[in-house]
């Protein structure tokens, strides 16, 4: 029975592998930086409104609160200065 499943098996494998740069490092990674950034220009420039629109909303909010703040310390004086 052994013999009816005994088998001999071998396997070689050999990799070559020739390195032939055509491009240097720092070519290469201004490539990748520039298709990056081509396929990002979309999303930044969506990104450049929002961050103009976040600082001009501040501003805004801001002036807002120191005319409130102005006018009900106004409100506050007058209904005083009726009181008395």
């Amino acid at each position: 029975m052994q013999r009816e499943f005994q088998f001999n098996m071998s396997y070689s494998h050999e990799f070559i592998y020739d390195i032939n740069a055509s491009k240097t490092i720092t070519n290469v990674t201004k490539d990748i930086l520039a298709e990056i950034q081509q396929k990002a220009f979309y999303m930044t420039s969506i990104f450049d409104w929002i961050r103009f629109s976040m600082g001009f909303t501040t501003i805004f909010v801001v002036l807002k609160a120191i005319k409130y703040r102005c006018v009900s310390l106004e409100r506050i004086i007058s209904s005083f200065v009726q009181q008395n």
